[in-house]
């Protein structure tokens, strides 16, 4: 046994059946394992919780794909990315990536954790690192850059997409998209605001952004979209449609960052009155709720501005947990703002 298999199932996979992965940090992941070879299972005792069962088909085969796997990502990954005592103990790296690849699974990921594996790797093979300005939109009056750059490992995926519309006045960064890319899919697993400009060319962009109210006709079901989001995801499809990726996939939810959460409120029981802890998980399961609605909203809501080039193949309601669209060509629908900024972004009328 190699020391990333021995890590896994003398150490991970027993402490995640308690909901608690001890890497320096203690992490709140909980699992079962199942090995349908010889049809044993490490269960859980923890209650109250919707409990993923990791379930091995074929343990040689699993195993060959986590080394390579954990291999991958001893090199994707930099230094930066741990504390000092997770750098100078290579047991602790090991097991701190394997437990964060976890965390990122969705309940299919779960029952199919070989292929869960090859999709995770392909991830980390491709390179897709990019950094330019892709062209000027006359609506927004300003450069459009786009930078694609290696993300931290302790979120949702390897590379994060950001664009970033500037003039002389200032510049306006468009929510990050965390994604990873597997034969010809991309995989979108979150559109992020993270950095919040005050300039004068910002606000500028925030009034422009609401022509995104133009083709829409008022569908309900669509119509709570944040305008920078869906700008940032229709620049991102156009994009990635440009490099000939027509299927995109957007997980509705990874259920072990989930139950983290649910975990943490637990743990605050001893600190907390009943009805502080009820709101607390109230509160989270709206966020939660908000979040994966307004999440997959903002991809019904492109199909809707272009009915020609998308159409969503299944739905996560009736088919997985996953919504998948199908990009049948290049973005071009009923709103002059999404027009635009996908024409921009598309790599075949990039000519710097």
């Amino acid at each position: 046994m190699s020391k990333i298999t021995d890590i896994f199932y003398n150490e991970i996979i027993k402490e995640a059946s308690t909901g608690r992965v001890e890497s320096f940090f203690y992490y709140n992941i909980l699992f079962e394992t199942y090995f349908k070879e010889d049809n044993t299972k490490i269960s859980s005792d923890v209650k109250d919780m919707l409990i993923p069962i990791l379930t091995i088909h074929n343990r040689n085969h699993f195993n060959n794909l986590l080394e390579e796997y954990v291999n991958l990502a001893l090199s994707f990954y930099d230094e930066r990315n741990y504390e000092d005592e997770v750098n100078n103990d290579i047991n602790l790296k090991i097991k701190t990536i394997i437990t964060l690849l976890f965390s990122n699974a969705t309940y299919e990921d779960f029952v199919e954790a070989e292929n869960f594996l090859r999709k995770r790797i392909s991830f980390l093979k491709s390179n897709c690192e990019f950094n330019n300005v892709m062209g000027f939109s006359n609506i927004l009056n300003g450069d459009i850059s786009l930078n694609i750059a290696k993300d931290k490992i302790y979120n949702e995926t390897p590379y994060k997409m950001s664009f970033i519309a500037n003039n002389e006045n200032g510049e306006y960064h468009f929510p990050e998209i965390k994604f990873g890319l597997n034969d010809n899919e991309v995989h979108i697993y979150a559109i992020q605001r993270n950095i919040t400009d005050d300039n004068d060319y910002a606000k500028r962009v925030n009034r422009a952004l609401y022509k995104v109210g133009e083709g829409y006709d008022n569908d309900p079901r669509i119509k709570d979209i944040t305008p920078s989001f869906l700008v940032a995801l229709d620049m991102a499809v156009s994009y990635f449609k440009s490099l000939g990726y027509t299927h995109i996939v957007a997980p509705s939810i990874l259920l072990p960052r989930y139950n983290a959460k649910k975990m943490k409120i637990e743990m605050l029981k001893a600190k907390k009155t009943e009805a502080e802890i009820l709101a607390l998980e109230q509160m989270q399961e709206h966020i939660q709720n908000n979040l994966t609605d307004k999440f997959l909203r903002t991809f019904l809501r492109l199909e809707h501005h272009f009915p020609d080039s998308l159409i969503i193949v299944s739905s996560y309601i009736l088919i997985d947990s996953n919504l998948h669209i199908q990009v049948k060509e290049e973005l071009i629908g009923n709103n002059s703002l999404l027009n635009e900024v996908a024409q921009i972004t598309n790599l075949s009328s990039y000519t710097r």
